[in-house]
């Protein structure tokens, strides 16, 4: 007949039913109820819990091991599949997911500490470095970035919605105030302005591009339609036109720099060549000449005003002191006098015509009509 030792009270369990075994807890003591698990077999060390109560349904992990302090969750319940973390600990406060699941590797974040409000990743992965957000919180979704990092510092944008394809900016960082654009996506290449700030309202370029050296206008924003020039480039100080509208080509003169004003032509159009004249100015009324173009040397008269048709003579050259006549008229024909000049008050013939040859008089003066 095998010898059993009783517990210290000499209390048998209710049922009267030792342990298959016929060992007791190495402390002798019984649960608290007396009942031993269901399977009659006591943790591999024979430790009860310290309070001496074993889960509500009285089944031990599989392994039979309990926590390194042999305390179970508050309310006693073990993991779903019965399995503890590989390191046995349970979080600081005991609580597990309120599904009662652990990551798939069954290891908690580093700290111990689960989201809030209990809930881990959809697919139970952790960040690969098992840390969460600073505030414990995860994305709305759930979802974590494909590779699973977060930002350096933890901080998800405000309204905790990572963009649309989970994929963060090459240096992970997120724009400072940590607003994403409205619909959530990011430049092509993920690159953000060297100072991290995308335009103020938020958008980008219909194509998603940036200009190439990543710098915004002083004001933050970008043409009003959302386009850049061609190539990507805008002006060397970044102002825009006042209006916010670029040329309807897009493309901006070739040294980049607008009129000093900031205004283009009504129309939007520069010259031809895309040159604006040595001072920048153009026309006080805006319009360029019907074909576009200014005069070679570029100069416009001293009083800025195109011919009232708007057409420079056929070559091109205003007279020497840039100076049309008083009504802004030039000959029927368009040709200026071989030296360029005109009569001294600017007059022309009624008929509007020269001499056959061009020359004026010496002294310039015509005869009077």
């Amino acid at each position: 007949m095998n010898e059993y030792t009783l517990p210290p009270d000499g209390s048998l369990p209710p049922d009267g039913d030792l342990p298959p075994d016929g060992d007791l807890p190495s402390d002798g003591d019984l649960p608290s109820d007396g009942n031993l698990p269901p399977d009659g077999n006591l943790p591999p060390d024979a430790n009860l819990p310290p309070d001496g109560d074993l889960p509500p349904d009285g089944n031990l992990p599989p392994d039979g091991d309990l926590p390194p302090d042999a305390n179970l969750p508050p309310d006693g319940d073990l993991p779903s599949d019965g399995d503890l973390p590989p390191d046995g600990d349970l979080p600081p406060d005991g609580d597990l997911p309120p599904d009662g699941k652990l990551p798939p590797d069954g290891y908690l974040p580093h700290d111990g500490k689960l989201p809030p409000d209990g809930y881990l990743p959809p697919d139970g992965d952790l960040p690969p470095d098992g840390d969460l957000p600073p505030d414990g919180y995860l994305p709305p979704d759930a979802n974590l970035p494909p590779d699973g990092d977060l930002p350096p510092d933890g901080d998800l944008p405000p309204d905790g919605y990572l963009p649309p394809d989970a994929n963060l900016p090459p240096d992970g960082d997120l724009p400072p105030d940590g607003d994403l654009p409205p619909d959530g996506d990011l430049p092509p290449d993920g690159d953000l302005p060297p100072d991290g700030y995308l335009p103020h309202d938020g958008y980008l370029p219909p194509d998603g591009a940036l200009p190439p050296d990543g710098k915004l206008p002083p004001d933050g924003y970008l043409p009003h339609d959302g386009k850049l020039p061609p190539d990507g480039y805008l002006p060397p100080d970044g102002d825009l036109p006042p209006d916010g509208y670029l040329p309807p080509d897009g493309k901006l003169p070739p040294d980049g720099d607008l009129p000093p004003d900031g205004y283009l032509p009504p129309d939007g159009k520069l010259p031809p060549d895309g040159k604006l004249p040595p001072d920048g100015y153009l026309p006080p009324d805006g319009y360029l000449p019907p074909d576009g173009a200014l005069p070679p040397d570029g100069k416009l008269p001293p009083d800025r005003y195109l011919p009232p048709d708007g057409y420079l003579p056929p070559d091109g050259i205003l007279p020497p002191d840039g100076k049309l006549p008083p009504d802004g008229d030039l000959p029927p024909d368009g040709a200026l006098p071989p030296d360029g000049k005109l009569p001294p008050d600017g007059k022309l013939p009624p008929d509007g015509y020269l001499p056959p040859d061009g020359y004026l008089p010496p002294d310039g003066i015509l005869p009077p009509v």
